[in-house]
């Protein structure tokens, strides 16, 4: 691994070997805190193997499927890890599996049979943990005290 300091930001942008970009590194206090990206194994979960999710980070990626499965990566707004599914944000604040994640996008970061809180399409039989909102026959999961209104989760 090899990093590039960027002073005007206080930010190291780090690289494999290869050159491919693995993470970004926060330098202003001058250790290298991780700010995103897994630039060395963080122990991926049983299923999972240390590897690229996207062009910009390293992570914890599906065995079979790699980046086309679950991908979560370290994302230090959002520690644990923040988690993708074929490539689309699926929950954040997530362990690296996929699972435990404090804010739900899809379904696949969701516990079984439950839905995410975002407005999201109730029409595969999910269960809403929050408020449902009908709007021309189709249920919308929001969280509790919100309605779906204009294609997003408002307060109420």
């Amino acid at each position: 691994m090899y990093c590039i300091a960027y002073a005007t930001t206080g930010y190291q942008e780090c690289y494999k070997k290869d050159g491919t970009h693995c993470g970004m590194y926060s330098t202003g206090t001058g250790q290298l805190l991780s700010t995103s990206g897994n630039c060395v194994d963080p122990g991926c979960p049983e299923g999972m193997v240390y590897g690229q999710v996207n062009s910009a980070y390293w992570g914890c990626v599906d065995e079979t499927a790699g980046n086309k499965g679950m991908a979560c990566f370290y994302n230090g707004s959002y520690k644990p890890a923040e988690c993708q599914y074929n490539q689309q944000k699926c929950g954040t604040r997530c362990n690296y599996d996929g699972t435990n994640c404090g804010e739900v996008y899809l379904p696949q970061c969701a516990l079984a049979g439950h839905c995410p809180q975002t407005g999201y399409d109730m029409s595969d039989g999910c269960t809403c943990d929050g408020d449902v909102t009908t709007v021309d026959g189709i249920n919308y999961c929001c969280p509790a005290g919100h309605t779906y209104v204009n294609g997003a989760c408002a307060i109420n």
